[in-house]
């Protein structure tokens, strides 16, 4: 009898040794997963706060049409601020210039603008925009200059590709307050 008994309690360590090792594998297993699943969420979390810092980098690119009025004259410049994280490419701003849809610059894009401000108008008689000229002073940049108020001057859009070589078209004005005004990846 007591042969069976160190026998069935020999079997008996056996077996919880073995339920044991089955437990702890199971442990091991369920960790690997669980650190598979935390990885895989740390990656996208990542990615979307890369496209958020991407975007609001973005937001730094402006483009605008502003008015100076010297004696009874209106003199007419477009403003491109480049406030992003480095030079972007590509860009083509589209514009109502007196009434006339446009682009700037009229044939093609400007390759890549630095980082910083620039200033360009329409010449009427060659029918192009000037070459950008750097604005390097606050007085330079809009001394007493105001947008104009009516249609026949402002910003549509503006298309560019930023540092990341993420595509990005901006739009001004669009009439719906819904809707985006920056969209990645812009056809």
């Amino acid at each position: 009898m007591l042969e069976v008994l160190n026998t069935y309690s020999g079997l008996i360590g056996a077996v919880a040794e073995i339920l044991a090792a089955i437990i702890a594998l199971s442990a091991i297993l369920i960790s690997i997963e669980q650190f598979k699943s935390e990885q895989k969420k740390d990656r996208e979390f990542r990615i979307e706060e890369e496209k958020r810092n991407q975007k609001s980098l973005a937001y730094g690119v402006n483009a605008w049409i502003e008015v100076k009025k010297e004696g009874g004259a209106e003199f007419y410049s477009l403003y491109l601020c480049n406030n992003s994280s480095g030079p972007i490419r590509n860009v083509k701003i589209k514009v109502i210039w007196n009434g006339v849809d446009l682009t700037a610059p009229t044939i093609n894009t400007y390759p890549i603008i630095p980082v910083g401000n620039f200033v360009t108008s329409y010449c009427k008689e060659k029918k192009y925009f000037t070459y950008l000229k750097r604005v390097e002073t606050e007085q330079d940049y809009s001394p007493i200059c105001i947008q104009p108020t009516h249609d026949k001057y402002k910003v549509k859009s503006i298309g560019f590709i930023d540092t990341f070589s993420t595509k990005w078209a901006r739009f001004y004005d669009s009439g719906d307050e819904a809707k985006e005004d920056l969209i990645r990846n812009a056809k």
